[in-house]
């Protein structure tokens, strides 16, 4: 089950909207969700190196606010 979701991140890594997608990965993965956002960001940062400090930012920003949902939750 887990194979096809890896599977399917890493498509995401590739597209023109993965920094939303690495957003929502990593705000699920904090409250919720079973797969951490570097499955994502790691192949998102060696393709673009020039945009790794941003796709951090936004994993970042993204984590801490699914953290305090999950934080609420609990």
């Amino acid at each position: 089950m887990l194979n096809r979701l890896y599977a399917r991140v890493l498509r995401h890594a590739g597209s023109p909207h993965a920094p939303l997608w690495l957003a929502l990965l990593a705000f699920c993965e904090a409250s919720f969700f079973p797969l951490p956002p570097e499955t994502l960001l790691i192949p998102m940062t060696l393709s673009q190196r020039q945009k790794a400090w941003r796709y951090a930012l936004i994993c970042t920003m993204a984590s801490v606010a699914g953290g305090i949902l999950g934080w609420a939750i609990g």
